[in-house]
């Protein structure tokens, strides 16, 4: 197999290249339109770089001469003699987004690049025992003595409440912890009114806080509970208020840590800004909700495999408090690597089951 990436003024002169020295036979594995300024009048040009593959070695033919910019690297860079193509395929099949997706090549090639063969089996052997060892699952302990003081944070509609009321239950019922309920939440119509009826449903004390020296005054006011679980407003990771809103009430009641509550249903980059936003203050572990709302959990490859983020549980129902559990990474690991039926029948009709690289 050879593979090569070319750079061009535009896509036609790009395709032309390719077929001069690939042929008609070859495939295009990514286009990305690239910018570059010039030292000399600090001008910003565009060009087109395309990486494209050929399964045998193409016949020299004759190559005409062909205009030559002077903004980009005119020669193309030789990527043979790597698994390319069959890493394409496998990671595009389980919707990882290309900023992993190169990630992982790069990974994978640091330990097959001296091997004479890679199958499609050699990728997904590496891919799982890479997740193994990357999934983080944060074990919960309750044991007699811990103090628990969570705010529950994510984006609208995540699932925090209803979270936060079942981890509530299962501490209460399960390991016979005493604690409170407090919201924070007196914008959402009802969202004080349904922890509330959560609250006394279960029979724990619950109280409204309506600023952030107020949450203080009442975590130093009920040092003896085992936990005190915090319900805040749900806001976008895009809202520059809520940087400041969350550092605030953090930095003011200093007991508080995080449980982030995100959804396996949001798109990819709506999880990716929350795993960003996130990140930046101290939490505890991460929660996904509506785990059985969705088949497709590619969206949740970003954050756990590439910023590796600590999963303390996963959400599979409204019920409270059954539809939560601990997650093994093995569970973990089912999840994420659930390949679209078709394109496991793709691979199975594949003629060439081993790709020679060397």
């Amino acid at each position: 197999m050879k593979i090569k990436r070319y750079v061009a003024r535009n896509m036609t002169q790009a395709l032309q290249r390719i077929k001069i020295e690939l042929g008609d036979e070859a495939i295009i594995l990514d286009t990305k339109r690239r910018t570059k300024k010039q030292v000399e009048s600090g001008k910003e040009i565009q060009y087109i770089e395309v990486t494209a593959a050929i399964d045998h070695e193409p016949e020299q033919q004759k190559r005409p001469d062909i205009e030559r910019n002077n903004y980009a690297p005119s020669e193309s860079l030789d990527l043979a003699h790597t698994p390319l193509l069959i890493l394409h395929e496998i990671f595009s099949g389980l919707g990882m987004d290309q900023r992993l997706q190169r990630a992982l090549t790069c990974e994978f090639l640091n330990v097959y690049h001296s091997l004479p063969y890679v199958s499609y089996k050699d990728v997904w052997d590496w891919l799982r025992s890479y997740c193994l060892k990357t999934i983080t699952v944060q074990k919960e302990s309750f044991e007699k003595g811990t103090k628990i003081r969570w705010a529950f944070v994510g984006p609208p509609g995540s699932g925090k409440t209803t979270n936060l009321a079942k981890l509530a239950a299962r501490m209460k019922f399960q390991f016979g912890m005493k604690g409170m309920l407090l919201t924070t939440d007196t914008y959402r119509l009802g969202a004080a009114h349904q922890l509330e009826r959560f609250a006394h449903l279960m029979d724990i004390p619950f109280t409204v806080a309506l600023d952030p020296n107020s949450v203080a005054k009442i975590l130093d006011n009920n040092t003896d509970l085992d936990f005190i679980l915090v319900d805040t407003i749900g806001r976008s990771s895009l809202d520059p208020a809520h940087k400041h809103e969350l550092g605030h009430l953090l930095g003011t009641a200093s007991q508080l840590r995080c449980q982030v509550v995100i959804s396996a249903t949001d798109k990819n980059e709506d999880i990716a800004a929350a795993t960003r936003f996130y990140k930046k203050f101290a939490t505890v572990g991460w929660i996904i909700s509506k785990m059985d709302a969705t088949k497709s959990y590619s969206n949740l490859l970003m954050p756990i495999l590439g910023n590796q983020i600590p999963i303390t549980y996963i959400s599979t129902g409204q019920r409270v408090p059954e539809d939560i559990t601990q997650p093994s990474v093995e569970m973990m690991l089912s999840y994420l690597l659930k390949m679209p039926a078709r394109h496991i029948k793709q691979q199975a009709k594949t003629s060439t089951p081993n790709r020679k690289v060397a």
